[in-house]
């Protein structure tokens, strides 16, 4: 269970410089002199690290000659009114391209530089596992994904995850999810993590929910998130990351009540919340400030200081990073 830990001297500095004007304040400098030694300190907006996405990111040289003359074929095929065209594709490719070794990064870097190519990746996928030897891996069918997902082709992406779901790994996962999230469509992603073992044989697991929730937060799905994590919990225990993740995401968008709700329930299941979720409420809090009324929004972040006063938090000192 949660335990409170010994007062923090910093808590009360930081209530002092919030209200100067405070007999209580005058008190604690008389009672705590050393408070002076820390009255120096600048605050600064706090950095939130979000789980990085694992969309496909443009390279910073130019592309070469070779994949530009591909992406030029793939333009036209998939441009043609002839049905006929796409399906010649196959002796197409092997008549012109039959001497070059195609490897994971050279392809990655053909499809990002083709966003008008289409579904004609698709059959140069195909030809390439079938007549070149390629074998289709996480990495691989993962940028195959995301080029799918910038197109919001999720049928498609389906699809290519059926035929080549042996090669099918955390990263094709996590890219598949991160595209339904970044397209708006936060309930097929929950679904898609539903069925991922039905479908793809792939057993649910603590790192592809890490990241689903992470990515949900990241977006303002942070409801979605929440009940994920609670109706899965007797399966996937969360973590105390998931927890500040969650905390995050409400304090992101603004939902001060529900991250204080979130809190109180994750402090009653036995988590010992630190300093992350407090420096993400803090920061709500002085958001709210510059939105709302200032002097309703101080009287409530004074009262949320004098409850975690109370509360003991013992990790004060890293709080004074944050902006106020």
């Amino acid at each position: 269970m949660w335990r409170p830990a010994p007062r923090s001297s910093a808590i009360i500095h930081l209530y002092r410089l919030l209200h100067p004007s405070s007999s209580y304040s005058s008190t604690l400098i008389t009672s705590f002199p050393e408070l002076h030694l820390i009255s120096s300190i600048r605050f600064r907006p706090p950095f939130f690290s979000w789980f990085r996405s694992l969309a496909s990111v443009p390279s910073s040289t130019e592309p070469s000659d070779l994949a530009r003359t591909i992406s030029v074929e793939l333009s036209k095929l998939s441009s043609s009114s002839d049905s006929s065209t796409l399906l010649d594709l196959p002796r197409h490719f092997s008549l012109h391209f039959s001497d070059i070794r195609f490897n994971t990064p050279f392809l990655h870097e053909v499809l990002n530089i083709s966003p008008s190519a289409g579904r004609t990746v698709i059959d140069f996928f195909r030809w390439l596992v079938r007549n070149r030897g390629f074998t289709p891996n996480d990495t691989s069918l993962s940028h195959l994904i995301n080029y799918l997902g910038r197109r919001k082709d999720f049928k498609a992406v389906h699809e290519m995850l059926l035929e080549f779901r042996h090669g099918v790994g955390m990263e094709t996962i996590t890219a598949a999810l991160d595209r339904l999230v970044r397209s708006g469509r936060a309930s097929q992603a929950v679904h898609f993590f539903d069925c991922m073992e039905p479908d793809y044989g792939l057993k649910r697991n603590l790192p592809v929910l890490t990241f689903l929730v992470s990515s949900l937060c990241c977006h303002g799905f942070t409801g979605h998130a929440e009940r994920l994590i609670k109706r899965l919990a007797d399966t996937i225990f969360p973590t105390e990351q998931i927890c500040y993740t969650l905390i995050r995401g409400y304090c992101d968008e603004l939902k001060l009540d529900d991250a204080r709700r979130l809190m109180g329930e994750i402090i009653r299941g036995g988590f010992d919340l630190t300093t992350p979720a407090y420096n993400s409420i803090i920061d709500c809090i002085c958001r709210l400030c510059r939105k709302k009324d200032p002097s309703d929004c101080n009287q409530r972040r004074k009262s949320f200081f004098l409850r975690w006063n109370q509360s003991g938090f013992h990790e004060m000192g890293n709080l004074l990073h944050t902006y106020l």
